[in-house]
């Protein structure tokens, strides 16, 4: 009996490692492959399977598993990079003076049953610009308090795609307001100039993603569109939004290539893992999460502090950010 166990916990073991060399494998190449790189945004949890494999190897015995296993995972880890830890940055120091503002991005879930109570949460983060992503028209009509306390505002709430609204809510004044962008190469996108008073303007654009390959192919192609969407804008710039893409990933060096930007704020689970109920619309809560929703900041933005926030009735988590956009001389 106990070799049989010692058998069961090495195959289990065995198949764990296999699930996570596969996940080495496209977090290495999957730059080459937008098909590799949906596996690639997993890579932390293939890395978790190695540890897996590594503790059912000492439990059978096997240290060749064990010793194996806790390689494969090291080298997910490393995949991921160093900079996921760091969550602050100095103001250019080129500078004459910075302005400290918050900004947060939020996905409120557009089958929301609790859009009063994440309208209320929104408004006690208490934040100069936020972006919503899934904004519905219920959320819309629960938000008077957003409403006042942000009354420059670019959304559209009646679209072709009611469910992927994405709305730029200021305390400050905007111009030039582009809203959500139907065509599938291009993400959902509320952007605008904010002018922060005293000649000091910061470029703002709000996103949200298509699912990655294989799921929906233009992901990728919205990625590449940023780079023109970003004319117009000033130099200092921050992007926020459901990106649906991973760190580290080959989608989100595209987005950074493109905009002229790096995301901040460390490793930290964004998105809880939900998935549609049979029984109903809401999402079930899973184990799986991952890392999905971003703010990024164009060079010299210096950031103070990143955290997250709940949003009631979302699968989702908020991403907050104290930065500093540096005063010209």
């Amino acid at each position: 009996m106990a070799g049989l166990l010692r058998g069961v916990l090495g195959l289990a073991g065995a198949l764990l490692l296999l699930g996570a060399g596969f996940g080495l494998f496209v977090g290495l190449f999957g730059a080459q492959a937008p098909e590799a790189d949906t596996f690639a945004h997993f890579r932390l949890h293939f890395a978790l399977a190695a540890v897996g494999a590594a503790v059912l190897g000492v439990l059978s015995s096997s240290w060749r598993l064990a010793l194996t296993g806790l390689a494969a995972a090291g080298g997910g880890v490393a995949l991921l990079g160093p900079a996921l830890l760091e969550a602050q940055r100095p103001v250019d120091p080129a500078a004459c003076g910075a302005r400290v503002l918050t900004v947060a991005t939020a996905n409120v879930l557009y089958v929301n049953d609790f859009n009063a109570e994440a309208a209320a949460a929104l408004d006690r983060v208490d934040v100069d610009i936020l972006v919503t992503q899934e904004t519905s028209e219920a959320f819309w009509n629960e938000a008077s308090g957003l409403q006042q306390r942000f009354p420059h505002r670019v959304a559209r709430l009646r679209t072709l795609t009611p469910t992927y609204n994405v709305v730029l809510w200021s305390k400050f004044p905007l111009r030039d307001g582009v809203e959500n962008n139907l065509s599938p190469d291009a993400p959902m996108r509320a952007q605008a100039i904010v002018d922060l008073g005293g000649g000091l303007e910061l470029g703002v654009v709000g996103l949200h993603f298509s699912l990655p390959a294989p799921i929906q192919q233009n992901q990728r192609s919205q990625g590449l569109a940023l780079g023109a969407l970003m004319n117009g804008l000033p130099d200092q710039r921050i992007l926020l939004g459901d990106f649906n893409a991973s760190p580290r990933s080959a989608q989100m060096r595209i987005v950074q290539e493109q905009s002229g930007s790096e995301i901040i704020g460390g490793l930290r689970r964004t998105w809880r893992g939900g998935y549609p109920n049979p029984s109903g619309p809401e999402p079930i809560p899973s184990a799986l999460g991952n890392q999905i929703d971003h703010i990024l900041v164009s060079e010299g933005i210096g950031v103070i502090a990143v955290d997250t926030f709940d949003i009631p009735g979302s699968d989702h988590l908020g991403v907050r950010a104290t930065i500093e956009v540096p005063e010209p001389c």
